[in-house]
């Protein structure tokens, strides 16, 4: 088995996706869509069977170690579209160990201006999952074994309706 500390980024990003559609598919009430991969701001919809809302999920993914325990994500400000029912899901693989950090983002894309800053026609900024320093944050970090439970929370959100 190849070791994943020399992957690439493309690699990175479709575990990544992987991950993410696997835990939401273990969610009973959410069904998952891949309707234009990487082309859309949103590459899964999820559709919630009870109440039929949807969302939209951009995946990013990074990696992780003890002498680098923070990553840039990055993006492209150019194709970005913000809306009400559109997220940015990030994870972390922590390389040295082959498997994803326990705490992910969940983040509103109309949020993301708020702190991203815009440099070399990309929207960045910096994750550093389990930290306390960057408080920023804090109100997008869920567990990663809660996801399911996180997104379903967003379609039943006041705000959807």
């Amino acid at each position: 088995m190849p070791n994943l500390c020399h992957r690439g980024r493309s690699d990175l990003g479709f575990l990544g996706e992987s991950e993410v559609n696997r835990r939401l598919a273990e969610g009973a009430d959410l069904n998952l869509f891949r309707p234009f991969p990487d082309l859309e701001t949103a590459e899964l919809a999820i559709l919630h069977l009870v109440s039929r809302r949807v969302v939209g999920i951009q995946v990013k993914t990074v990696g992780v170690d003890s002498a680098q325990p923070s990553a840039t994500i990055a993006v492209r400000a150019l194709s970005f579209r913000p809306a009400a029912t559109t997220y940015f899901t990030v994870l972390a693989r922590v390389r040295e160990e082959g498997r994803f950090h326990e705490e992910c983002l969940v983040i509103p894309s109309v949020e993301l201006r708020g702190f991203a800053q815009e440099s070399e026609g990309h929207l960045k900024f910096e994750f550093h999952p389990g930290s306390a320093i960057q408080g920023r944050l804090d109100r997008f970090r869920h567990p990663l074994s809660t996801l399911p439970t996180a997104i379903a929370g967003l379609l039943s959100d006041q705000r959807l309706r």
